[in-house]
């Protein structure tokens, strides 16, 4: 029985103690310490080919030439993460560019993947797309 993670919608107040010089954001549990920033969060979406770009290259798709607000604080399971927005770009069959839409979830704690998001039409396609 798998249990299913649930995304909170709302956007974390987030803020910079200035005598510890440490990264706090209030949850519904309460303040956290974060040790990884948005900008490392992207980075390890990046680093795990989880996601390569935040905007869009195909040429065939919907989305093309569009881009995302890459990084949202939010909870996951009651888990302060950055939801990450970006695209997986690559050929179907080889040579026809397509874009996959993915949204990467990366701990605000200890910057390990949480989750990664995507349909099942681009899960399905990605898989003879190189």
């Amino acid at each position: 029985n798998k249990k299913k993670q649930k995304e909170d919608r709302t956007k974390l107040h987030m803020y910079r103690e200035t005598k510890t010089n440490e990264t706090n954001i209030t949850t519904p549990a309460g303040i956290k310490t974060v040790t990884n920033h948005s900008d490392e969060a992207v980075q390890r979406a990046y680093l795990t080919g989880k996601i390569y770009s935040s905007e869009s290259k195909s040429q065939t798709s919907s989305s093309s030439g569009q881009t995302t607000d890459q990084t949202t604080l939010t909870t996951l399971n009651n888990e302060a993460v950055f939801k990450v927005n970006g695209f997986s770009n690559k050929k179907a069959l080889g040579f026809i560019p397509v874009s996959f839409a993915k949204t990467v979830f990366v701990s605000a704690t200890n910057g390990k993947i949480i989750r990664t998001d995507e349909t099942f039409f681009s899960k399905l396609l990605e898989t003879i797309s190189f």
